[in-house]
């Protein structure tokens, strides 16, 4: 049976029909997250989706600091390891609100869920020693029972002394979001998405010396995401 289709209608059927690939910044209440999607159409108003992406989780308890020694190196008191989370995710986009023109607002619920991957690489201090004879500068890990006050601190070691000495921990992920799309030009992604992400870990993560670990966290988020929608369209045949 043939089918006659307009042009609007066709245009909108190719509209529903793109699938997308895009690119997220994010800010979140305990770090930052840079991610990969890839979004697959199931029919008019819902996608699957694929997300990788890196995360780096810190404490809130993290303040930035100079020494009172006139070096230029900031470092974090008490602060054990840096922690990273790579998250591969796979979900859905369910369109709530359709743009009606160039002057609507295209609003979708995503949810995701999937393993993720923490990596927590070990933080050194150059720590102001002495001996009889004169003081000394020593690369050391953060030890409350030797390095007790900020002021024992020159500064902090290169960022990739400890790349040696990575430790992983297994996790899960869930996160749920909506995004609100005001871009004006339909083949192009540009929105602001907000939500909440929820990480599990195996284990007790030790971000900071004087904080209480957990192996959970819970994060309030906004991201800008920026990409392109594919050409595919609809089978009409």
């Amino acid at each position: 049976m043939n089918t006659a289709f307009s042009q609007g209608e066709l245009d909108s059927i190719r509209d529903f029909r793109r699938n997308s690939k895009s690119i997220g910044l994010t800010l979140a209440s305990n770090g930052y997250v840079i991610d990969f999607q890839y979004c697959k159409r199931i029919n008019g108003f819902k996608s699957r989706s694929l997300t990788a992406s890196l995360a780096w989780i810190k404490s809130p308890k993290e303040i930035k600091i100079y020494n009172q020694y006139g070096s230029q190196s900031k470092f974090v008191y008490g602060k054990l390891n840096h922690f990273f989370a790579l998250r591969l995710g796979y979900g859905q986009q369910i369109e709530l609100f359709s743009k009606a023109d160039d002057r609507g607002v295209a609003i979708n619920f995503h949810y995701k869920i999937g393993p993720s991957l923490g990596i927590l690489k070990p933080i050194y201090y150059d720590i102001i020693r002495s001996n009889s004879q004169k003081n000394y500068i020593s690369t050391e890990r953060f030890d409350a029972n030797t390095i007790q006050n900020a002021g024992q601190i020159f500064g902090g070691a290169p960022f990739f002394k400890g790349f040696d000495e990575l430790s992983l921990v297994t996790g899960v992920f869930i996160k749920l979001s909506m995004d609100f799309n005001i871009n004006k030009k339909p083949k192009a992604i540009n929105l602001l998405e907000t939500g909440v992400i929820i990480d599990l870990f195996t284990k007790k993560i030790p971000i900071m010396a004087f904080d209480s670990q957990k192996s959970y966290f819970l994060s309030l988020f906004v991201s800008y995401r920026f990409g392109m929608k594919s050409k595919k369209i609809l089978n009409l045949q």
